[in-house]
């Protein structure tokens, strides 16, 4: 994104999020806030579509009308509630869906922008709101079905850059349907970025910190599925992929869950998958990344203890 949209960006999140909208759309300042969220709707209903919009002009305005959309997120206006259709249709719109569900975290993203210090108006639960309000309608749509794969994996990715981006506790409740959804990630790994990767795996980091039982019945998928992942990020990719931060922090993650599970779950649960892990970890104590390495060799000495 050139820089000039960067300050477009900024401008449309701080603009957004001071506006001092009245309690009814009567009031002038109300009607003129909803007319900024109602552009950005009607933009991305149309542009999302749109095959004559290069991509890296719709990611760059895509990501102005995110920001902004943000700054209202955060202080809850009620506005937002009318686009969450609009999100919706355009994650699933060809060519640019997969553009707009990579960026649905930016709602939910810390920034310094909306800080105490910078006099942000924000609402205590608001991840919760937007989690609730725009997040949670978008499960049964990601779960994968015979007619659209690429338009579930789309709205996977939407729920997880939403997810990465907030606390255990907002999306505590639905942990056994995130659990699905992030198997299903994992199992379709070669459709994600390595960003997308990052952003299941921190997920997964999570709930495996929190709330450890609830993967006691997925051990098997979350096993495979991590070790396929770190065998994709491996430099078979090319010389490049060792400098690929997000291949990295994916390997990274990936070895902070195996290495964790052996500490949340007795033995008897881990060992038919001990000597096949115990290989891969002896082999990602070499990986090319220093502290890909250490990680490595603390989930080995983990592993170790499984016998």
């Amino acid at each position: 994104m050139s820089r000039h949209n960067e300050v477009r960006a900024s401008l449309g999140l701080i603009l957004a999020n001071k506006y001092k909208g009245g309690p009814s759309t009567s009031d002038p300042e109300s009607r003129t806030m909803k007319a900024v969220l109602d552009f950005w709707g009607s933009w991305l209903k149309t542009e999302a579509t749109s095959s004559s919009l290069e991509p890296a002009i719709f990611e760059s305005v895509n990501t102005v009308a995110m920001n902004t959309i943000a700054g209202a997120t955060a202080r809850q206006d009620r506005g937002v509630m009318a686009l969450v259709p609009v999100l919706t249709e355009a994650i699933a719109s060809e060519p640019h869906g997969d553009i707009v569900a990579r960026s649905m975290g930016i709602l939910v993203r810390d920034s310094d922008l909306l800080s105490a210090e910078n006099h942000a108006v924000v609402k205590r639960f608001y991840k919760q709101w937007a989690y609730s309000q725009i997040v949670k309608p978008l499960y049964p749509l990601a779960l994968p079905t015979k007619d659209g794969p690429s338009t579930a994996a789309r709205y996977r990715t939407a729920v997880l850059s939403v997810v990465s981006s907030c606390a255990f506790s907002v999306y505590e409740a639905d942990v056994e349907p995130l659990m699905r959804l992030l198997i299903t990630a994992l199992g379709d790994r070669a459709t994600l970025t390595g960003q997308q990767l990052a952003s299941a795996l921190e997920v997964l980091v999570e709930i495996l910190s929190n709330e450890p039982d609830a993967l006691k019945s997925h051990l098997k998928a979350i096993i495979e599925g991590a070790m396929g992942v770190y065998e994709g990020g491996l430099p078979a990719l090319g010389t490049t992929s060792r400098r690929d931060p997000s291949l990295t922090s994916s390997r990274k993650l990936v070895l902070q869950v195996l290495g964790a599970v052996p500490n949340k779950f007795e033995e008897r649960y881990l060992l038919p998958y001990s000597p096949k892990l115990q290989r891969m970890l002896a082999l990602a104590c070499g990986d090319p990344v220093r502290e890909v390495r250490q990680v490595a060799r603390l989930a080995r000495a983990n592993w170790a203890k499984v016998v």
